[in-house]
């Protein structure tokens, strides 16, 4: 079990390929099928990004492909 802040919970899981999509969302870079717009596409569920994080995604993505 975890009580506390989803930002305490990234903080903990950053080396491991986990990926802050939205305020309310912190979803694990191996499940992602599909990144759109406005939402991450996983197995079997659709959750949304924001641009705050689009953002951030986008500059990661630019720093793992060099």
């Amino acid at each position: 079990e975890f009580y506390g802040k989803l930002g305490e919970m990234e903080e903990l899981l950053k080396d491991q390929r986990f990926f802050r999509c939205h305020q309310s969302y912190l979803v694990n870079e191996r499940y992602i099928k599909a990144v759109k717009c406005n939402s991450v596409v996983l197995r079997n569920q659709e959750v949304p990004i924001s641009r705050k994080y689009w953002n951030s995604y986008r500059q990661s993505e630019e720093r793992n492909s060099e």
